[in-house]
């Protein structure tokens, strides 16, 4: 449920895995471990909880591993799919889930399964500055996803307390 609401890729590897009505079925309840619940109390103190994951489960649901390079203890960060802090930040984070985007999905699903004969630079895992490239989208998208970000956080300081 957490996969879903989160959006970008998380979400649209979750779908695969998990039916779009547990969104619709609320939270799970409370968890043994605190980084598996969200808990936001507002200005009157009521609490509001909802499912969350770590940040380990989110990097692993977008394919995230580390490969020794062999010498030293040189160690490089790749995978399958953007990590979603990543995603958030790019000019391709438009708060929904766009054509553009679900093209590219199935370009990166297709090269991952097509044919190991064929030579296919998209059929391995990415590093995050590969993946900052193919997401980068423009200048006015970041800056305006950048404002959106401050706009809301600003909402939520002045209605809700942490």
């Amino acid at each position: 449920r957490a996969a879903l609401m989160r959006g970008g890729f998380v979400r649209r590897v979750a779908l695969g895995f998990v039916k779009i009505d547990e969104v619709l079925r609320g939270p799970w309840g409370i968890h043994r471990r605190s980084d598996h619940t969200f808990i936001v109390k507002d200005n009157w103190g009521v609490e509001y909880v909802d499912d969350e994951l770590s940040n380990e489960e989110f990097d692993t649901l977008s394919g995230l591993y580390h490969k020794f390079l062999g010498h030293k203890r040189e160690v490089v960060s790749v995978c399958w799919f953007p990590l979603g802090h990543i995603f958030d930040k790019s000019g391709a984070n438009i708060v929904r889930w766009s054509d553009h985007l679900e093209a590219l999905w199935n370009k990166r699903c297709n090269s991952i399964s097509a044919d190991q004969s064929v030579p296919n630079t998209f059929r391995n895992p990415l590093g995050v500055m590969e993946w900052r490239n193919k997401l980068r989208g423009s200048a006015d998208a970041r800056r305006a996803y950048t404002r959106l970000e401050k706009w809301s956080l600003d909402v939520w300081q002045q209605h809700l307390v942490y």
